[in-house]
């Protein structure tokens, strides 16, 4: 059992795991112009890049989001495998 969101290692494989549907939230509020990658994976870089698994304050309406234990949305280390739920096409990128 696993607090969430939650990065653990089984056999040297690092996971990231959250329940919230970031990837959603964030493709609601990010404002991108001609840019080469595809936006899923644009919008999986910014959890990766930043650290976190809620990179976007304030968080959207509907997330039920408790800021005053914001280190707990801290990813701790570069996870080799990332899972979030999300309401877009399901995806898989290395």
């Amino acid at each position: 059992m696993y607090p969430n969101p939650s990065t653990f290692s089984i056999n040297e494989i690092t996971f990231s795991i959250s329940s919230s549907d970031i990837l959603f939230d964030l493709s609601m509020e990010e404002i991108s112009r001609g840019q080469t990658v595809d936006r899923m994976t644009r919008l999986a870089t910014h959890l990766i890049e930043q650290r976190s698994f809620y990179p976007l304050f304030p968080s959207a309406s509907k997330a039920n989001v408790e800021w005053t234990r914001w280190t707990d949305f801290q990813i701790p280390l570069m996870p080799d495998i990332l899972i979030v739920p999300s309401e877009h096409k399901p995806m898989v990128k290395v």
